[in-house]
């Protein structure tokens, strides 16, 4: 895969020298940045932008007028679950974010492969400030449309950090000029503009895969796919490759939760079910509906008590009080019984 040719180590941003890399793919490099300048927070993480060459002056155009518009909107955002954005600017044509460096931590999908199977407390747990977090993104207008569990931080202090919001949108291989009907791909609304695809397939609510506009409740669909993953250790839909895997998103049934882990109640399925329901309409309305059902579930059907985590979560979605330092409760799973 063709990457960012050129290291850009030792260089300065914005009074920042990029002294480590951190990550590349192939339309991005994170690098660890550092100043001396003492006003300033001492080290950021840097992410550069690499366009593709075959991009024409108006597509690029276009990508600078979309950067800078989501980098603005992405900027307002606050939320104790959500890495913030901290500036972005262009450096000789190639533009950057600035984030706050990541305390240590390890992602959720590390997580699972660890522990395959949790109780449903434990999940719950760690889903409630994941509500807390998309709730408010969705209030502020902005849907995270390919989220999965490797952009979902597990910090060693014990939060939970999204990561990577609003990349898909800025790297994506639509919306850059309008093609004849004839010139575009069935699949280009899933290919970013080097012509990966974007996102997990394992992950993508049905709309997306058909190239409709995502909505909060193409989250709730993610959030229903993690969350079923958690308690069975398994996933509902999985295929030969990415397009595989879309494919049966879109036409496959749900499989039954419950007969694969006989432990989850029928009552945690039906809540599953309607997550997971292939017509967004037939889907929880919001995700502070979603979280109140499984809670609702948890501690009638299970009898294990939910408030203190609720009542966090739901301050948390209805205040406008947020603070950087709030920490998202969340455990270490323990293995299913039986």
């Amino acid at each position: 895969m063709e990457m960012l040719s050129v290291s850009r180590l030792g260089s300065m941003i914005r009074g920042y020298t990029l002294e480590k890399l951190l990550a590349q793919e192939t339309l991005t490099a994170t690098y660890l940045a550092h100043t001396e300048e003492i006003w300033l927070e001492q080290e950021l993480n840097i992410t550069l932008l690499s366009l593709p060459e075959r991009l024409s002056i108006q597509e690029r155009a276009h990508f600078a007028e979309r950067f800078s518009q989501t980098a603005r909107a992405l900027m307002k955002l606050r939320h104790p679950s959500l890495l913030p954005l901290y500036g972005y600017g262009d450096d000789a044509g190639i533009p950057y974010l600035l984030r706050p460096t990541m305390p240590p931590a390890i992602t959720l999908t590390q997580q699972i492969q660890e522990h395959q199977q949790w109780a449903p407390s434990e999940a719950f747990k760690l889903l409630a400030p994941l509500c807390s977090a998309l709730a408010y993104i969705h209030d502020q207008g902005f849907v995270y449309q390919f989220l999965s569990p490797s952009a979902i931080m597990l910090t060693r202090t014990g939060s939970i950090q999204i990561i990577e919001l609003g990349m898909a949108q800025l790297l994506r291989n639509i919306g850059l000029e309008e093609l004849e009907d004839a010139k575009k791909h069935p699949t280009d609304h899933l290919k970013d503009l080097r012509g990966n695809y974007l996102g997990q397939a394992e992950y993508l609510a049905p709309e997306i895969v058909r190239g409709e506009a995502a909505t909060p409740r193409s989250d709730i669909y993610s959030l229903g796919i993690i969350l079923f993953e958690l308690l069975s250790g398994t996933l509902p839909f999985t295929g030969d490759d990415y397009l595989d895997t879309t494919r049966k998103h879109v036409r496959t049934q749900l499989p039954s939760i419950h007969t694969i882990a006989p432990d989850v109640p029928v009552a945690l399925e039906l809540v599953i079910n309607r997550a997971l329901h292939r017509n967004p309409a037939n889907r929880f309305p919001t995700i502070g509906a979603f979280l109140k059902a499984l809670s609702q579930v948890i501690d009638e059907r299970l009898h294990i008590s939910t408030s203190n985590t609720i009542n966090d979560v739901i301050q948390q979605m209805y205040s406008l009080s947020f603070t950087a330092n709030t920490e998202a409760p969340y455990t270490t799973p323990t293995r299913q019984q039986g």
